[in-house]
């Protein structure tokens, strides 16, 4: 009978734990966007694969050895390994975010610490993923916790899955490696298919769920189970993986969709690496700093996106310097951690000799972090919910009524769906006509309709502008065909309307080539001055990298420990050239003018998010509608100078 690869397997390998040290070093560089690791966030996959190596490894052994799983023992040791770190980490972020954060981000950051506590994060950021309001996660300093939790769940599930395919085995009057081995396999098909299609269709739960990561554990079980391997086209192969993982880190990036079928890469070639067990490449993942990055893998993890997360918040964006010295600081963390927490209660003599005294430790870390993000929730709501903190969250939904009356289409709609507002028998027709930054002008054009009884008809729809341009959005990752299907549909009903004025808006960075752009502009300036009488572009608005309802509220709430954030940003950032060569080009027709707002929006050079009581912008982009009700009077002035006061 054929050994299990893992009879002669070493207990511990000290290439596997530089080998840690290369992935926490790809998923720190990336959380601190160093250049060239994009993908960086492949270093979760190489961790999964080597826990998936070293669980099975180990359980096949005692399997081996005894014919069963000392399972209170197995659960006892990781809740020594892991949850007292993560339970230090949950306690000093909640206290660190409580201090910076303002009340409405410190209401969601509770629910993922509860999440995180409950082991149960990843479900939490799935449901978070999939829903627009849950945008936020990607700045939750918990949000790193959800790859602990799939970790955590393989523990839980993995020894019971390997006593069922030796306990059938043994029915089946088979040797236990047959059952062992039918699992892994199983287990990679059918997990590794799940991935690849719910990766296309829902890639968010594909990314954070157990059943579509199974199959990278399994993948690692598989190297453990069968017979080592050694020489050199192992090594060769070995060094083939190693290029993989780095590949993958250095050509992937955020739009990659991931994991799906080209996890393989970095999964694959995790498994390569491992299974060359020597040589040369050994040697390199033996190299002490390595092994030393590999020791603290688990602090380090735990400690660098809490402490890249709230530093940014306190101090604004950071450089890259000042990014890289923050995860330095992280180390420090862990290697704090490391003696002080993870070592002693690791191996405490009382907690090491007996399960029981371990598996009391991790109900009472469970009951306690859970019992704290309850409380913290608590006295956090109730603070979201004062008059101040109320007014910054109320902006964020601070929207024209198009929305609501869905007269704003969204991706897939190409209908004309014209929506008309103002008296039955008006004395001019204005159609605004574009993207999303046409209708946030809807506000002021609805009330001077009604001040001047004009007609208003929005034909507006998202990321699509009214100029003859095409582009991919992300989240269509195509050619947006439904945009110019819709627009050419607007052009033969304006054909048809006829209005008197026709305002094109379109937002300012889509990031097109600037000939290409221009071009497009040139053909709506043309299209629309031989439907209208007029045609009035206005300028984009300048954008900015701030959540503005989260900048207001934390320099609300942080007021009193004079650490408030600057909720502004620079108009002189703001490139003009376009504009400049859009004004050129409205000047080569008799019919148009341009509308510059931007010095009003922007007084004295700079952009605040907040004036006169009202705050500026909902998002980073898009102007609120009680701000943009303001410039009723502006618009008709222009209306007055550039085509004459109505009849």
């Amino acid at each position: 009978m054929i050994p299990l690869g893992t009879r002669s397997a070493p207990t511990y390998r000290a290439d596997i734990e530089g080998l840690r040290g290369i992935a926490i070093l790809l998923v720190v560089a990336y959380h601190a966007s160093v250049p060239g690791f994009t993908g960086g966030y492949v270093g979760v996959d190489v961790f999964f694969v080597l826990s998936g190596y070293l669980i099975t490894g180990l359980l096949a052994r005692e399997i081996e050895a005894s014919g069963t799983v000392r399972l209170l023992e197995f659960y006892g040791r990781r809740a020594r390994r892991l949850l007292p770190a993560s339970a230090l980490v949950l306690a000093l972020t909640m206290l660190v975010g409580y201090l910076v954060l303002a009340p409405v981000e410190q209401r969601s950051m509770t629910a993922a610490a509860v999440a995180s506590a409950a082991y149960l994060s990843n479900a939490y950021f799935a449901v978070m993923a999939t829903d627009y309001l849950g945008a936020g996660s990607s700045t939750n300093p918990f949000l790193h916790m959800w790859s602990l939790a799939v970790e955590e769940q393989f523990y839980l599930v993995w020894p019971l899955m390997l006593l069922l395919a030796v306990s059938t085995a043994r029915l089946c009057r088979r040797p236990a490696r047959y059952g062992l081995l039918w699992l892994v396999v199983v287990v990679i098909v059918a997990s590794l298919g799940v991935s690849i299609w719910l990766t296309e269709y829902r890639q968010p739960w594909a990314f954070f769920l157990p059943p579509t990561r199974a199959w990278e554990f399994a993948v690692g079980g598989l190297v453990a189970l069968l017979p080592a391997t050694r020489g050199r086209p192992a090594r060769f192969a070995g060094w083939c993986g190693l290029a993989a993982v780095i590949a993958a880190a250095a050509l992937f990036d955020d739009a990659t969709a991931f994991p799906g079928w080209i996890a393989l890469l970095p999964v694959v070639g995790t498994a390569l690496i491992v299974r060359a067990g020597g040589g040369s490449l050994a040697a390199l993942l033996e190299w002490r700093p390595l092994r030393a990055l590999g020791r603290l893998s688990y602090s380090w993890y735990l400690w660098h996106w809490p402490a890249i997360v709230l530093a940014t918040a306190a101090f604004g964006e950071l450089s890259l310097a000042a990014r890289i010295a923050v995860m330095a600081g992280a180390l420090g963390l862990a290697e704090a951690t490391y003696r002080l927490v993870e070592n002693p209660v690791r191996r405490h003599p009382v907690l090491a000799r007996r399960p029981a005294p371990s598996l009391w430790l991790a109900l009472a870390i469970t009951l306690s972090s859970v019992t704290a993000g309850v409380i913290w929730r608590a006295a956090v709501t109730t603070a979201s919910e004062s008059p101040e903190q109320v007014r910054f969250e109320e902006a964020r939904a601070d929207i024209p009524i198009l929305y609501p009356t869905a007269c704003h289409l969204e991706i897939y709609e190409v209908e004309v769906r014209a929506c008309t507002f103002g008296p039955a028998e008006p004395t001019m027709t204005i159609v605004l006509f574009g993207d999303s930054h046409a209708a946030q002008w809807f506000p002021a054009l609805h009330a001077l309709a009604w001040d001047r009884g004009l007609r208003v008809i929005s034909l507006t729809k998202s990321v699509c502008p009214a100029y003859d341009v095409d582009w991919e959005p992300p989240a269509l990752r195509r050619t947006y065909a439904e945009c110019a299907r819709w627009r050419d549909a607007v052009w033969r009903y304006l054909g048809v309307v006829r209005p008197d004025v026709t305002i094109l808006a379109a937002f300012g960075g889509y990031g097109l080539d600037r000939d290409e752009w221009l071009a497009g502009v040139d053909d709506a300036f043309s299209a629309a001055s031989r439907v209208s009488g007029h045609v009035v572009a206005i300028r984009a608005t300048p954008i900015h990298d701030i959540d503005p309802g989260t900048c207001l509220a934390r320099q609300a709430w942080r007021a009193w420990g004079g650490t408030a954030a600057e909720c502004s940003f620079d108009v002189a950032s703001v490139d003009d050239a376009i504009f400049e060569d859009e004004v050129a080009l409205a000047a080569t027709y008799p019919r148009v003018s341009m509308l510059d707002l931007n010095e009003e929006i922007c007084s004295a050079g700079t952009c605040d998010l907040e004036r006169d009581g009202l705050v500026v912008y909902r998002d980073e982009d898009h102007l609120t509608a009680s701000f943009a009700r303001t410039f009723a009077e502006r618009f008709g002035r222009h209306l007055d100078e550039h085509v004459g006061p109505p009849d």
